[in-house]
């Protein structure tokens, strides 16, 4: 048995100005042993910002009668999957067999021939599952807090999803199972709204609710 090697190397930068400006840049730089030497790494960067305008100095008349937090934020990034197929797929690789019997009516011989046969066909240009995703968000506050919301709507587009050999259709006559191949894809659309309340009276009952 051979140990599982991946290789993962992460960084981040994250910058807040004045609790007004936020911007978040990530990246990550992945090596994983299911691909060969010309898809085995590759880089997956992200980056996500936000803008609070309820802290900026225009809105502060706004903020005294009605609106106590309005912020919008969105992210944007591409991840990468190794999680399907089998180690080794991308080599094609040689099984050695012993020699065949033959049957001469008499006795089973061995044949002194020793044999070889395709075990993986292979497929070099195997590589990482790859996922972009995105999300657009805006958070609400109003009549100090008693009532907020938040907002999201996100995506994901994902490509190169590895189609394994048992859902792959070739002729008979190819004589072995074919490859896995980065074929498949995949959308996904979405969205997320919440709602809630939160009251206290001055007899100090709280009462709140999320929708």
């Amino acid at each position: 048995n051979f140990n599982i090697t991946r290789e993962d190397w992460v960084s981040r930068f994250t910058y807040d100005y004045d609790k007004r400006y936020f911007l978040d840049i990530s990246g990550a730089y992945n090596g994983s042993e299911k691909y060969g030497k010309n898809y085995r790494f590759d880089v997956f960067p992200a980056v996500a910002a936000g803008w609070t305008l309820t802290n900026e100095s225009f809105m502060d008349e706004v903020k005294k009668k009605w609106l106590n937090k309005l912020k919008i934020r969105g992210s944007y990034g591409l991840i990468g999957d190794d999680r399907g197929g089998s180690r080794f797929e991308y080599q094609r690789t040689w099984n050695i067999g012993g020699g065949a019997f033959i049957n001469n009516n008499a006795t089973n011989q061995s044949s002194p021939y020793t044999f070889i046969r395709e075990g993986n066909v292979g497929n070099p240009n195997l590589q990482w599952e790859t996922a972009i995703k995105y999300n657009i968000g805006a958070e609400l506050g109003l009549f100090n807090n008693a009532i907020t919301a938040e907002f999201d709507y996100f995506g994901e587009d994902r490509s190169n999803i590895l189609i394994p050999s048992s859902q792959r259709a070739v002729p008979e006559w190819f004589g072995a199972n074919p490859p896995s191949f980065n074929g498949g894809e995949t959308e996904v659309r979405g969205y997320e709204i919440t709602l809630a309340a939160n009251h206290t009276f001055g007899n100090g009952l709280n009462i709140f609710g999320n929708l």
